[in-house]
């Protein structure tokens, strides 16, 4: 379905085939990112490794980075101790807590953003359960409000210079204070880095800072890859235990099967291993049903055609077309060639994925 907003075409994939083709047959010529106006505010587009063209240096060598000191085997097993601990500190929160009444998204938002901040720099950003987290946690939320607005800017470019609504005034003044509370951590670092050069805590900020001191990466750079981990680490991962967790409530039989293989994996363990995941295929199920459900990748960052030549259903796109996929069609690309009998909003379709992948 394509749609002329302003002087904007923005193409919606709203079926599996087409889903398919766009992102994989087509995938190079729409490997860019429609940037909306309002995070052009302080030059966070050109910077950040989310919205550079997959063609420029930047762009690969920022990647790498992230690969390699954040996502490779090594590095994650290097703080695998870390996740293990931080996870059991937001359960025994809630065990503590058991009876009372809390806002589930908060609890798990400070729980993760302690977890990233204790394998990225080794501090806690905060106590779990506390509100000194909720600063950055706001800031974020405010900022993905405000760039989710319909924007005159982006529907009639020639316009952007007059920010007439003033989003991305807005924005800029958000991004800064967030990038404040993370340069506030890298100068201490820095600092001790100076004062104490053998005592390293062997994180993901030291990596950072000793491809700045070899001149790899300038010094925004460090703020920039932080923030785009943070931003795009913390929210999605709460956002989707939410989910998780409010579909179990609603379909109270899920849970209990749910429940009933935990206690049979588990036995006497108090805790769940990440090992113990490989005998937890239900679990496993409802999480990615929640994630079908309620997908947060998918809509989050629509993809921009950079090259004419794709063709689907008749339809052909040119340079910066905006393409954005429905949850359905988004959500079925990336795990499996679901039948489309089956894509059904409830979660009763759990066992389809018991099934598939046991």
């Amino acid at each position: 379905m394509t749609l002329k907003l302003g002087l904007t075409t923005a193409v919606v994939v709203s079926s599996r085939d087409a889903a398919r083709v766009a992102y994989e047959k087509h995938d190079q010529r729409h490997a860019a990112r429609a940037v909306p106006d309002a995070f052009r505010g302080n030059g966070y587009t050109e910077r950040s490794v989310l919205f550079s063209p997959s063609s420029d240096p930047q762009w690969k060598h920022l990647r790498g980075i992230n690969a390699t000191h954040i996502f490779s085997p090594k590095s994650l097993a290097a703080v695998h101790a870390i996740r293990e601990r931080k996870v059991r500190e937001i359960v025994a929160y809630f065990r503590a807590h058991a009876g009372e009444e809390m806002v589930f998204g908060d609890v798990l938002h400070n729980g993760i953003l302690n977890l990233m901040s204790s394998c990225f720099f080794s501090v806690d950003m905060a106590d779990v359960g506390s509100e000194s987290a909720l600063g950055l946690q706001h800031l974020i939320e405010g900022i993905v409000e405000l760039v989710s607005k319909p924007n005159v800017s982006d529907f009639f470019p020639f316009l952007r210079q007059l920010d007439l609504q003033g989003l991305r005034r807005q924005t800029g003044r958000s991004l800064d204070r967030a990038f404040s509370i993370l340069d506030g951590i890298i100068e201490r670092r820095l600092d001790d880095s100076r004062d104490n050069p053998a005592g390293k805590q062997g994180d993901f900020l030291d990596a950072l800072i000793e491809l700045f001191d070899a001149g790899k990466l300038q010094r925004y750079h460090l703020t920039y890859l932080l923030f785009d981990v943070f931003a795009a680490g913390a929210d999605t991962m709460s956002l989707t235990l939410t989910w998780v967790m409010a579909e179990l409530l609603h379909n109270p039989s899920v849970m209990a099967k749910a429940r009933a293989e935990l206690m049979d994996v588990l036995g006497s363990k108090e805790a769940v291993e990440e090992p113990d995941t490989a005998r937890l295929p239900y679990l496993l199920a409802v999480v990615k049903e929640a994630m079908r459900l309620h997908p947060v990748g998918p809509l989050l960052l629509p993809h921009c055609a950079v090259e004419e030549g794709a063709k689907r259903g008749g339809l052909s796109t040119g340079p910066s077309a905006s393409w954005t996929a429905s949850s359905n069609a988004g959500w079925t690309t990336a795990v499996t060639t679901r039948p489309a009998s089956r894509e059904t909003s409830s979660m009763h379709s759990t066992a389809y994925f018991v099934a598939r992948y046991p």
